[in-house]
């Protein structure tokens, strides 16, 4: 199961995708209904995040997605939920299959690490984020389909 993996690379569920809210999508993207998102308060500011989005329902829980940000994530995810004016940005990209499971009354769970490596040095230890190798562990691992690659 997807998100037993991720628990085991130290990700943990940190919020959800909705439908709903106030936030409108792009003009090209007018058509789809709104989404928003709720993130735990501890990833809501700037840092080394690894996060991934989690498609589920009753038969299937599967790892679509696996990015990195060193934003807060609701600054990230603030993309995915606009979408982006350029037809083929990753934002877009990503919010279409949200929506679109959304719509299907799937769950989308945003699961989030901030890992980080210890150095021992001469003048003693010093941590390393390491957000974007784990990124291409989970993402070599897991192979999810919104991965270019994937």
């Amino acid at each position: 199961m997807s998100s037993d993996l991720l628990a085991s690379w130290g990700l943990c569920k940190v919020g959800d995708w909705q439908l709903g809210g106030q936030y409108q999508s792009a003009k090209h993207l007018k058509h789809l209904p709104n989404i928003t998102f709720t993130v735990d308060k501890d990833f809501d500011r700037p840092g080394n995040f690894v996060y991934a989005f989690v498609f589920r329902d009753e038969s299937c829980c599967e790892c679509r997605y696996v990015g990195v940000t060193t934003k807060s994530l609701s600054e990230r995810f603030e993309g995915y939920r606009y979408g982006n004016t350029k037809k083929s940005d990753t934002d877009n990209r990503i919010k279409l299959p949200i929506t679109d499971a959304l719509k299907e009354r799937k769950t989308v769970e945003i699961w989030a690490a901030s890992p980080v490596a210890i150095l021992a040095t001469p003048d003693g230890p010093k941590e390393l984020a390491v957000s974007k190798s784990l990124e291409a562990v989970l993402i070599s691992k897991m192979k999810p389909n919104l991965n270019k690659a994937s």
